[in-house]
């Protein structure tokens, strides 16, 4: 700007008196007010341009520009868009090019105007801020438990593993034990060993309760009347098969149910484990998986229909069914037109030695 300034300079004295037309192109943020063809002389084009020789500057305040100034160039200041600067003329533009810059996935004035998108981009930043803390601490809270679980199942506590570690030069931490004892338990164990060789001795002196033992009269005491409110029409469906099992760890109770005994015929024909009492492997889902050890009074607690509601309409839909069948029976029709035994079994069909069976 400054050099067509003085070539409109020098060409307005050395022909005072033909009138000219000058183009002022005003650098960016100038501030200046370009007349292009206006048939002005020089004169005129640098007074109504609002640039002087002294460089004054007084362009209105726009709502979308970067603000305004007044006053004389200061000899050791450069101009910028908001007044003279130590910083060189393009530090605000830079800083608004740096706010933009993460405003792009924002919409309307947050996205393109400087003043809302450096609110929501600050905001957004310590926003990311404390939830990478807050993830941080959470991974540290989650590698701090599992230790904890090790630890115990190794029969001491966390902190005298932590400081037996530090004592034996145990440089890994903590998220990579953890991660140890989900991915290769052995290897921890393994480390642990090295650092308290006593922790087997360790282990016994915690386990001081011993779990509960059940004979079979107890088993079957508590799963039977368990399984007779599972199924109400255990003993007098025909289309039902149960067995029970004595193992050497415990009991297996079986019960099959189905639509009609030819397809069970079918189904055990595709697959034989069921005549054995035992479930198909591509029917196991989750075989691997942990589970709370619940007591088995609490496990096989009959249903009771004044706690259980879906359990009390389940019985009530259960005795509407058997009244139409009493009903029919009594009309004329026999037990296996409606699906039902010949005869009813009771609970002692469970400790017959002949296995039931759909073929």
């Amino acid at each position: 700007m400054a050099a067509t300034l003085r070539l409109g300079q020098r060409r307005r004295r050395a022909t005072h008196d033909q009138p000219n037309v000058v183009e002022i192109r005003p650098s960016l943020f100038s501030g200046a007010t370009p007349y292009e063809n206006l048939g002005l002389d020089a004169r005129k084009a640098v007074n109504n341009s609002r640039v002087t020789r002294n460089y004054v500057y007084k362009a209105p305040k726009r709502p979308d520009g970067y603000g305004q100034h007044g006053g004389r160039r200061p000899k050791h200041l450069p101009w910028q868009a908001t007044g003279w600067k130590k910083m060189g003329i393009w530090k605000k533009d830079r800083k608004v090019e740096m706010w933009l810059k993460w405003s792009v996935n924002q919409s309307n004035q947050e996205r393109t105007n400087f003043g809302p998108a450096k609110r929501v981009v600050m905001r957004r930043f310590k926003l990311q801020r404390q939830a990478r803390k807050n993830r941080r601490f959470q991974l540290e809270q989650i590698s701090r438990t599992r230790m904890e679980a090790q630890a115990a199942n190794h029969g001491m506590k966390y902190g005298f593993l932590k400081n037996a570690f530090k004592e034996n030069y145990v440089i890994l931490n903590r998220r990579t034990l953890s991660e140890l004892g989900i991915y290769d338990q052995n290897v921890l164990t393994t480390v642990i060993e090295e650092t308290v060789p006593d922790w087997r001795e360790r282990v016994e002196a915690t386990n001081t309760d011993s779990k509960k033992t059940y004979s079979i009269e107890e088993l079957d005491s508590l799963a039977l009347p368990y399984l007779e409110t599972q199924y109400p029409e255990l003993y007098t469906d025909a289309c039902i098969r149960f067995n029970r099992q004595v193992t050497d760890w415990g009991i297996e109770y079986t019960i099959d149910s189905g639509t009609d005994e030819k397809a069970w015929a079918d189904l055990i024909a595709q697959t034989p484990e069921l005549a054995n009492f035992q479930i198909p492997d591509h029917w196991t889902q989750d075989s691997n998986k942990q589970e709370e050890e619940v007591p088995l009074e609490a496990y096989f607690a009959p249903k009771d229909e004044e706690l259980d509601r879906q359990y009390r309409q389940y019985m009530g839909e259960v005795r509407k069914l058997q009244a139409n069948r009493e009903e029919e029976l009594e009309s004329g029709k026999s037990p296996k037109d409606l699906g039902l035994r010949e005869e009813p079994l009771t609970r002692d069909a469970w400790f017959e030695g002949k296995p039931q069976s759909w073929l």
